[in-house]
């Protein structure tokens, strides 16, 4: 999966969560063979709106980054040049939490499950979700945040986002819980 958070950089003063590498390689391919496309038929609009799109996605940027001495979360997200960013408070993080919910909500419960139809068990997608959960006493004024949402994966990811949670755990100094 090439959508995928992983740790980029990891020093005493910063640790980086970003994307991969091969995101900006899969869409640059992309925009490359829209490219070629578009020279090869003229200005089409179906491959002309694929190389937008595909030179947008290339541009995308995701990154969290954990400044401890500054006592600093800092989230970035969106196109390079206009990426959205958010601060938050070291002192604020209470925990590194990994989340499993499906489709159908949070009460993945044997009797829930039960109580449901086949057919809609197996429709509903099971999603994992990683995220620091902040005291809702020292949020920065104004976010009214009390979690923020740092990657939503399918289950099957699991394993990979419990190994992530638990060293961003370790390396903010607060616990780990998995719920």
């Amino acid at each position: 999966m090439i959508y995928q958070l992983h740790i980029r950089k990891e020093t005493p003063q910063e640790l980086i969560l970003g994307l991969g590498p091969g995101w900006r390689v899969t869409f640059a391919v992309l925009t490359a063979i829209m490219l070629w496309i578009l020279s090869q038929t003229g200005l089409a609009p179906i491959p002309v709106a694929l190389a937008l799109v595909s030179v947008a996605a290339t541009l995308y940027h995701e990154r969290w980054t954990i400044f401890p001495a500054e006592s600093v979360i800092e989230s970035q997200t969106g196109v390079l040049f206009l990426p959205k960013k958010r601060s938050y408070s070291t002192t604020a993080l209470r925990r590194v939490v990994l989340r499993h919910t499906s489709s159908s909500g949070p009460s993945t419960t044997a009797l829930a499950r039960e109580s449901t139809g086949l057919l809609s068990r197996a429709l509903e997608k099971r999603i994992v979700r990683l995220g620091l959960d902040f005291d809702p006493d020292d949020t920065e004024p104004g976010t009214g945040r009390l979690h923020a949402n740092v990657v939503t994966e399918s289950e099957r990811s699991a394993a990979r986002l419990r190994e992530l949670g638990s060293r961003l755990a370790q390396y903010c100094e607060v616990p780990f819980d998995e719920v």
